[in-house]
């Protein structure tokens, strides 16, 4: 009698660590032989604006409840997963999300609402029109997301040749799911303008308003929201002196930014362009205000084609003013409005 109730009672324990070992609806079981071991590959080619030191990989199971599988790695050419059978969707970015100090990150827990922005900022010198929301220009950030199916077979160790990406590593413990090539998604904007009077100019500051509030990873469009971008950091080239003995020359300057917002109709107010320009006596400062959503173009350069130009021309000569000395103090705290 004893002996039978100590059978009994070790059948039942058994039973009882054989139904919580693994969740059955858990997509990463760790040292179990119903899991697969796959790997996922990353080709960077690509992404050519910058090369990644990291790469987020993000597994998002067909059961919107079970919890996504996030793998942060300095690896760039690989991952290995360790997956019960289910179908996935799966998404792969430069870098981890705490690197990025111009970009934030928001409801990531699904692929269907992961979007980034461009964080907030604030400045000393331009005072927001309208409620203007001031946004820092993002870092580079590539995406790829593709679907991709762990199979039974694969938990038992064959493979199935004619499937895509279904093929063994070359060390054969792994079975290649997929393969990710992330591309850039962020915009460059390129601004110039050609200045008469160009010897009295000293330095310039600017804002951009109309540009879309960041990018949503799943349906791969950007945001119709609009945020403004500073553009600080300006570049004098091409100066001459015209026929008529004026010096002319054009000033350039360049951002990152998430591009023109779907529906953009190419109208003249619907991006502002407004302009500060300090002389070199220190103390002229020249606003311009520019109605600009009908002169921006779009133009592939080095292989990409998310870049955005404008060129603009000042109509007045700046007026002559008489440099500041050497000793004087120089700085440049403007406000532009309207």
């Amino acid at each position: 009698m004893m002996m039978h109730r100590f059978s009994y009672l070790v059948t039942l324990l058994l039973l009882t660590l054989a139904s919580v070992s693994c969740q059955p609806h858990a997509p990463f079981c760790f040292g179990h032989s119903h899991g697969a071991k796959v790997r996922i590959d990353v080709d960077w080619s690509e992404f050519k604006e910058s090369k990644p030191t990291g790469m987020t990989i993000s597994l998002f199971p067909s059961d919107e409840t079970v919890q996504p599988i996030q793998h942060i790695t300095h690896t760039t050419t690989h991952a290995v997963f360790n997956l019960v059978p289910d179908e996935y969707t799966v998404l792969v970015h430069n870098q981890s999300e705490s690197e990025f100090g111009f970009v934030k990150f928001r409801d990531m827990n699904h692929y269907s609402t992961a979007r980034v922005q461009p964080e907030r900022c604030t400045s000393s010198w331009y005072r927001p029109v309208g409620g203007e929301i001031l946004v820092l220009n993002p870092e580079w950030l590539a995406f790829d997301m593709q679907e991709t199916v762990v199979t039974g077979e694969m938990v038992e160790g064959d493979t199935i040749s004619d499937e895509k990406h279904r093929s063994r590593t070359d060390d054969g413990n792994e079975t290649l799911i997929s393969t990710m090539i992330p591309e850039n998604v962020i915009y460059t904007l390129h601004v110039s303008v050609k200045v008469k009077g160009i010897n009295n100019y000293k330095s310039a500051r600017a804002a951009f308003s109309g540009m879309a509030d960041g990018y949503f990873i799943g349906s791969q469009e950007y945001h119709t929201d609009q945020v403004t971008h500073l553009m600080d950091t300006w570049t004098m080239n091409g100066k001459h002196e015209d026929e008529d003995g004026v010096q002319t020359g054009t000033i350039t300057s360049e951002i990152t930014c998430f591009g023109l917002p779907p529906g953009h109709e190419g109208t003249a107010k619907e991006n502002i362009f407004r302009l500060s320009l300090l002389l070199v006596d220190n103390e002229t400062r020249i606003n311009r205000m520019f109605n600009v959503g009908s002169r921006i173009y779009q133009r592939t350069t080095n292989g990409s084609p998310l870049h955005l130009y404008l060129d603009l021309a000042l109509s007045e000569k700046l007026p002559d003013v008489t440099p500041a000395s050497d000793d004087s103090e120089n700085g440049f705290d403007a406000e532009v409005n309207e």
